[in-house]
């Protein structure tokens, strides 16, 4: 999405459980954002976890293309921003990964988040970014500010015209639904996300 959008008028959709596993850190990380208007996105039917489709690798493919068809059509033109949360394992230290196909959006979160450098616990947080690309597009690896990536996530929620498209992966320490640093830490990149589309022009 492009243009300026006042942020009384962003319609915020955090989708926490594509993945079963990581629901319960998802509702923790929305409990820390009551205090906002973010429309909560409760997947309750998410993706187990992999190892347990015994190498059908084309079900789980399937599984998860379509949950992200469904979700794409629950929530086009009901919000102008998407946040899809996610979590993984760093046992150095909690850090994150953005996902966008929007240069220019990524180019704004990475500003905002160096503008408000503080950590929470104190310690290093390392924060990647990405752009989302289709594998054929060789060219944008070349010509990015951004490392690139691809994704089985269809193409029409990560370019989709309605919304705007952001993965954020949360890494934490160990296995588990993370403590309550992690998910101050979740709750407050989601609002920096939120404050750097407010900031497009």
């Amino acid at each position: 999405m492009n243009g300026l959008i006042s942020s009384t008028n962003i319609r915020t959709g955090l989708v926490i459980g594509i993945h079963k596993k990581e629901l319960d850190f998802g509702r923790q990380v929305a409990a820390n954002l009551s205090e906002t208007d973010i429309k909560i996105i409760k997947i309750d039917q998410g993706l187990p976890q992999q190892e347990s489709f015994n190498n059908r690798g084309y079900y789980y493919s399937t599984f998860h293309r379509e949950i992200y068809l469904q979700l794409h059509q629950q929530v086009k033109n009901k919000i102008d921003l998407m946040i899809d949360l996610h979590t993984g394992i760093n046992e150095s230290g909690r850090c994150a990964d953005i996902f966008c196909n929007d240069e220019y959006l990524l180019e704004k979160i990475k500003k905002t988040q160096n503008k408000n450098n503080v950590n929470i616990s104190g310690d290093s947080q390392v924060i990647r970014f990405f752009k989302i690309t289709k594998v054929s597009l060789k060219k944008d690896a070349a010509s990015s500010n951004f490392p690139v990536c691809h994704t089985i996530i269809p193409a029409s929620i990560w370019e989709s015209a309605p919304y705007s498209y952001i993965g954020l992966e949360i890494y934490l320490q160990e296995p588990g639904n993370g403590r309550q640093a992690d998910w101050s830490y979740g709750a407050m990149l989601v609002k920096r996300i939120i404050n750097s589309f407010t900031l497009q022009k």
